[in-house]
């Protein structure tokens, strides 16, 4: 089996945020003279897997969706043992963890080992943090936002997209005067119902993603990219 230098994992909550890291990791790539391509391991889950080759040798990126952060700690733990197991410990892991943190506010019953009251418990989060830390370096890629908030960063590169879908090249994108919604999901339902579209998450991101400038996003706050660059590209 072939070695790998570097393991890193993104776990995330659903196929938009799927799109948006692979079109930012190969932006980064790119920038960083790094080779990015997909692969197909002998796996049995739906992640999807690239090799990232330098001069010093391969790595492995795993993008992982989970659909809700409530089933980050049920099931990535044997996931990552799995995987840790199959390809080798000789690999250095890094997981990130991508996630919108006002989800710690809400109920569910798809918790796991979590308990029977179905209240997501921040302690439990805590004990899998601590097992996966014993064995990777496990960061937070946290924000009280939504995917699309991330991409309303580049606003005009929406605004591009949303003129992509409409008839005529003549016909503008019209933004809101004032944001009637505070979650980006909504704000970009918002905006799309201002320019008569109709917004579909999972079926706008594929094209969504490429209108986006990727610079004017990682010079953004709204997430820390510049320090997960900093760590994937060291």
């Amino acid at each position: 089996m072939e070695k790998y230098r570097d393991c890193i994992v993104f776990v995330l909550e659903g196929r938009t945020d799927v799109e948006f890291y692979i079109t930012l990791m190969t932006y980064l790539c790119r920038n960083h003279s790094v080779g990015m391509e997909p692969v197909e391991l002998d796996d049995s889950d739906d992640a999807v897997i690239y090799t990232l080759t330098t001069d010093e040798g391969k790595s492995l990126l795993f993008v992982k969706v989970l659909y809700s952060i409530t089933k980050i700690p049920a099931k990535i733990t044997n996931w990552f043992n799995i995987r840790r197991n199959k390809y080798g410990h000789g690999c250095k892991w890094t997981l990130f963890l991508c996630y919108d943190s006002d989800d710690y506010s809400y109920d569910t019953t798809d918790f796991g080992n979590n308990g029977s009251d179905g209240i997501f418990s921040k302690e439990y989060w805590i004990s899998m943090e601590k097992e996966l830390s014993s064995r990777a370096v496990v960061r937070e890629m946290t924000a009280v936002a939504d995917i699309e908030d991330v991409f309303l960063e580049d606003l005009n590169g929406v605004c591009e997209y949303v003129k992509s879908k409409k008839t005529s090249e003549k016909d503008v994108c019209a933004v809101p005067i004032s944001w009637t919604e505070r979650k980006g999901k909504k704000k970009m339902e918002q905006l799309f119902r201002e320019n008569h579209i109709r917004y579909r998450p999972g079926h706008d991101a594929p094209e969504l993603v490429k209108f986006l400038d990727m610079e004017t996003i990682m010079n953004s706050d709204i997430l820390p990219l510049k320090e997960m660059e900093q760590i994937v590209f060291k």
